[in-house]
């Protein structure tokens, strides 16, 4: 409890506050009809206003209710950056299809358009948007390779044309039946600058078997398997190619490449963090910085 002094605070002699006016006010006098004068610091007195009266509040009411201004609050809005796309990963009906293409779908999906206040499980691209030139530079492809990769995706359904708003777009589901995992999509867009065919539909054949086992699993196919796996030959050149694609993986971080001394040879395993966790991804949240 603090130790509060009354000292010179408070004159009990002259009333309350004696001849200290209390917030510059005293009523110590009174008129000839018993009200009390009040004055103002300086000792002249102040003529009160009378209370407003019922009317006169209702009427101030109504003047403020013709005159307000409605203020809505502007909708809350996703930031590019900050929003995340799944990609489908099955196998059996898609990785292993040369008629589907990863660049050309994620190229559409950096465009595309998301209405969270209705929950859509879809993205969408308005159809006059579309800029097939832009795009395929986007994918790393010519704008033929572009367009014809743009037309199986609608064939095998990852693409939909219909109506949104009364205008023609195309859209992109984003829950697939065959699986899928979700992306920043500021991974997924330097993911697409590596620039190198089938990076991404190999990347993500090892990403999924890690991922599935809580990224403690090793990937151990062989080159055969594997280049079976995303739908290309089993022949001398795609085997040289799927070892430069795996330095190129291991060199920006995303995987790391173990040698298995065996007596029937050296297998390579391969192991994939969190993408999160992957220097490649932690080397592009620090250009954002």
């Amino acid at each position: 409890m603090s130790n509060f002094n009354f000292g010179n605070d408070f004159n009990f002699n002259g009333g309350m506050f004696g001849d200290i006016r209390q917030k510059g006010i005293i009523r110590d006098t009174f008129d000839e009809n018993g009200e009390p004068i009040v004055y103002d610091i300086y000792g002249n007195p102040v003529r009160e206003e009378a209370p407003a009266t019922v009317g006169q509040v209702e009427e101030v009411k109504e003047q403020f209710q013709e005159n307000k201004v409605e203020i809505i609050a502007p909708k809350a809005t996703k930031k590019k950056e900050d929003w995340s796309i799944n990609m489908p990963t099955s196998n059996e009906t898609l990785i292993n299809r040369k008629e589907f293409n990863y660049e050309v779908l994620i190229s559409l999906l950096l465009e595309s358009k998301w209405n969270a206040d209705m929950k859509e499980t879809h993205r969408y691209i308005y159809k006059n948007n579309i800029n097939f030139t832009e795009l395929s530079k986007k994918a790393g492809v010519s704008v033929n390779t572009f367009k014809k990769a743009f037309n199986n995706l609608i064939k095998l359904g990852f693409i939909i044309d219909t109506t949104f708003n009364d205008e023609r777009v195309y859209k992109i589901p984003q829950k697939y039946i065959g699986g899928n995992l979700l992306f920043d999509v500021k991974f997924l867009d330097d993911l697409l600058k590596l620039l190198h065919k089938n990076l991404i539909r190999i990347y993500i054949q090892y990403y999924k078997y890690c991922y599935k086992n809580n990224n403690t699993g090793i990937y151990k196919m062989p080159q055969a398997k594997t280049l079976e796996a995303v739908g290309l030959s089993v022949n001398g050149k795609n085997k040289d190619y799927l070892k430069k694609v795996n330095r190129l993986l291991e060199k920006v971080g995303l995987i790391e490449i173990i040698e298995i001394k065996h007596h029937s040879g050296t297998p390579q395993e391969i192991r994939c963090p969190h993408y999160k966790e992957s220097a490649f991804y932690k080397e592009i949240l620090n250009k954002k910085e």
